[in-house]
């Protein structure tokens, strides 16, 4: 999946960034209930924040009227690549990797992504995940314009 993210490289990367923090996770992701890391790696800094190269994180979410138990784990490379896994207890796995590049229009992201889902049929598993994926992509949206944080989409970085 390929697509242009209206936010300036450097604002992507600082939503990501807010990405990290449990709280604030679920701020952006109402539908990630609970979540404690379990092991992050040494950071690397990038655009004024500090990125774990590594995380494990343990969650719980609720999607399609379903709780779930979830690892997931993190592959973090800014600005170029952010990538992870989400297991689930059943030993169902999604796994996700983001490619980004700067563009006139905000920030190019180019999606790979994999989808194992136990004792789902293949067409219902991609259908629910493009609109989780979908979802995802809108509050990621929603919350990088709410008020206190509109100068960052069009800063440079």
């Amino acid at each position: 999946m390929d697509g242009v993210f209206p936010l300036a490289l450097g604002a992507v990367w600082r939503l990501l960034h807010e990405h990290l923090d449990e709280a604030t996770l679920r701020e952006i992701h109402p539908w990630i209930r609970s979540g404690r890391v379990v092991r992050e790696s040494q950071p690397v800094p990038f655009g004024g924040q500090m990125f774990p190269q590594s995380k494990v994180a343990e969650r719980e979410i609720r999607i399609m009227g379903r709780r779930f138990r979830t690892t997931w784990t993190y592959a973090i490379e800014p600005p170029l690549r952010f990538a992870y896994e989400i297991r689930f207890e059943n030993g169902s796995t999604s796994r996700f990797s983001n490619a980004y590049a700067a563009v006139p229009q905000g920030t190019f992201v180019k999606t790979v992504g994999e989808v194992s889902m136990k004792g789902v049929p293949t067409f219902l598993g991609i259908w629910a995940t493009r609109r989780l994926l979908d979802r995802a992509d809108d509050e990621d949206l929603a919350y990088a314009n709410k008020p206190e944080r509109a100068p960052d989409r069009n800063q440079k970085g």
